[in-house]
């Protein structure tokens, strides 16, 4: 299972909602189908920190080269959001295609 060789384990649908910065029923229902809302917005700002504890777990086990995935990936969001083009996946395509190359080196 991918999950484990990522480090994140069982706590996978904390992973992808990290990795994503989407709610679990986002993603389960397809990113690419359902756009982001208000209230999934506030969704996940509170179940943030809810999951504080479990989310720096998860953080602990995760290589350290999806550590730097993870914080690129959050700049480029905050950017992105203060640019209002939240909408757009190209940076992150183009940033994780980037991240790829540089590990396969």
């Amino acid at each position: 299972m991918y999950s484990r060789r990522l480090g994140a384990g069982d706590l996978y649908p904390l992973f992808a909602c990290m990795l994503t910065a989407r709610s679990w029923a986002s993603i389960t229902k397809g990113i690419d189908q359902t756009p982001v809302s208000e209230t999934e917005d506030v969704e996940i700002r509170v179940n943030a920190a809810k999951y504080l504890p479990r989310i720096n777990e998860l953080l602990n086990k995760v290589p350290r080269q999806m550590l730097l995935l993870l914080k690129t990936n959050d700049l480029l969001r905050g950017i992105e959001t203060s640019l209002q083009t939240r909408a757009n996946a190209t940076s992150f395509i183009n940033m994780s295609r980037c991240c790829v190359r540089a590990l396969s080196r």
